[in-house]
């Protein structure tokens, strides 16, 4: 015997709305959806205006700023920017290195405890395990358990 979606609810308990009405569930979610996508749309054109609207408005300014400034302050005002950048910017790849080489740092020192008690264990080993070398050549060796 097959078992259905209504079959799997038990006695008494009310199925949920989308195993009652899968066609109206689906109706409400592509409703849903449309709306959701024209809203994005909307948003994405509302924004890429206002950054036009104010691109427009800076050119306007800086054009009727440049005509009626000397132009050695307009040099120097150049120069000005292009140091504080170049200051906020080294800044910044500053910090990021110093914080690659922090977190480097900080793994390098967790990893070291660990590594000293591997190594203290291959130098153990040695001690309870007896290498006897084969009489016929050099090469060949014959592991021998010893007990402690």
């Amino acid at each position: 015997m097959k078992s259905t979606k209504k079959d799997s609810v038990k006695a008494g308990e009310k199925a949920p709305f989308a195993q009652r009405h899968p066609r109206i569930n689906f109706v409400i979610g592509l409703a849903l959806l449309v709306i959701l996508v024209f809203a994005t749309i909307l948003f994405i054109w509302f924004i890429f205006s206002c950054l036009g609207n104010g691109i427009e408005h800076l050119a306007d300014f800086l054009k009727k700023f440049v005509s009626t400034t000397d132009k050695v302050i307009i040099v120097a005002m150049i120069t000005g920017m292009v140091s504080i950048v170049g200051v906020v910017f080294t800044s910044v790849i500053a910090k990021i290195i110093d914080y690659r080489y922090n977190v480097k740092k900080y793994l390098y020192d967790k990893r070291e405890a660990p590594y000293e008690q591997f190594i203290s264990i291959i130098y153990t080993v040695p001690d309870t395990v007896q290498i006897f070398v084969d009489k016929g050549t050099s090469t060949r060796y014959n592991i021998f358990y010893v007990d402690s």
